[in-house]
C-alpha cells in the first residue's frame, strides 16, 4: 500500500507539473472551458501531493525527497531552446565518488543528442549543484560511462565524425573536476591522453576497452521513473 501511494502520488505530481507547463509556455488554449486535472483528485490525493512537493529548504528530508522536488521542479521550467523546441529535461543517477548517496545528473535531451547541464549531490542535508564544467551548453551526441575497473569517477563521452573524445571526472566535495582528457580519431586508431599520443593498450586502461562501455541510462521525468529509480535506489 505504501509503495502504491508513493506510485499514486508522483504521478499525480508529474501530471499537475505538465499542466502547469502548459499553462506557461501558453499551450492550453481551452483552460478556460475544462476543469483542472487537479481539481478532480480527491482531498486525501491533494495533501499527499503537497507533501510530497513540500520544499526541501523548509524541512529535514532525504537526499530522495530532495531530489525528487528538484527534478519535478524542472518540469515546471519551460525549456528556452529557440533550435531545439522539443528538447526535455531528463535524468541519471551515479554514486561518483561511491560515498553511498547517488549524484543527480539534469540532462536536456533532443533527438539522440544530450547536453549535460547540472549535476547535483546532497550533502549535510541538502542539495548543493556542483561545480563543474562538464556542460558545454549544446547538445552533443555521446553520453556518461563509468571509469574501467569499478574506480569511483565518470567519463564524458563526445562523438564529433571520426573523433570522440573522452573526459574523466572525480568528485571532491562539491566540485566535479576534469582530470584526465583523451581521445581517438577512429578512421586511423589514433590516440592520445592529455595531448600526448599513447598505445591503445595505454589508452583503455585509463579510460576502459571502447568496445565494452557501460553507459547511464537516461530516463524521463515521470512519477513511475522517480519512484522506482529515486526511491528505489
Amino acid at each position: 500500500m505504501k509503495r502504491y501511494m508513493l506510485y499514486l502520488s508522483l504521478t499525480v505530481l508529474i501530471l499537475v507539473a505538465f499542466t502547469a507547463c502548459d499553462e506557461v509556455d501558453g499551450a492550453s488554449t481551452i483552460a478556460n472551458e475544462t476543469e483542472p486535472a487537479h481539481a478532480a483528485f480527491t482531498y486525501q490525493e491533494q495533501v499527499l501531493i503537497q507533501d510530497q512537493a513540500q520544499d526541501p529548504a523548509e524541512q529535514t528530508v532525504s537526499w530522495q525527497e530532495a531530489y525528487a522536488y528538484k527534478l519535478f521542479s524542472y518540469v515546471q521550467q519551460p525549456i528556452h531552446e529557440p533550435d531545439t523546441p522539443d528538447a526535455q529535461w531528463r535524468f541519471m543517477v551515479h554514486d561518483i565518488n561511491q560515498n553511498g548517496i547517488p549524484e543527480l545528473f539534469v540532462v536536456l535531451y533532443y533527438n539522440g543528442r544530450v547536453d549535460h547541464r547540472y549535476v547535483y549531490t546532497f550533502v549535510d542535508d541538502s542539495i548543493d549543484r556542483l561545480k563543474t564544467n562538464i556542460s558545454n551548453s549544446r547538445f552533443t551526441s555521446g553520453g556518461i560511462i563509468l571509469p574501467p575497473n569499478g574506480e569511483p569517477g565518470i567519463v564524458r563521452v563526445i562523438s564529433a565524425g571520426h573523433v570522440v573524445g573522452y573526459d574523466k571526472y572525480t568528485l571532491h566535495g562539491t566540485t566535479l573536476s576534469r582530470t584526465t582528457n583523451g581521445d581517438v580519431t577512429q578512421s586511423v586508431d589514433s590516440f592520445r591522453i592529455n595531448t600526448h599520443p599513447t598505445t591503445e593498450t595505454e589508452f583503455e586502461y585509463v579510460f576502459g576497452p571502447r568496445d565494452q562501455k557501460v553507459w547511464l541510462t537516461l530516463h524521463e521525468i515521470t512519477g513511475p521513473n522517480v519512484a522506482d529509480i529515486i526511491f528505489g535506489w
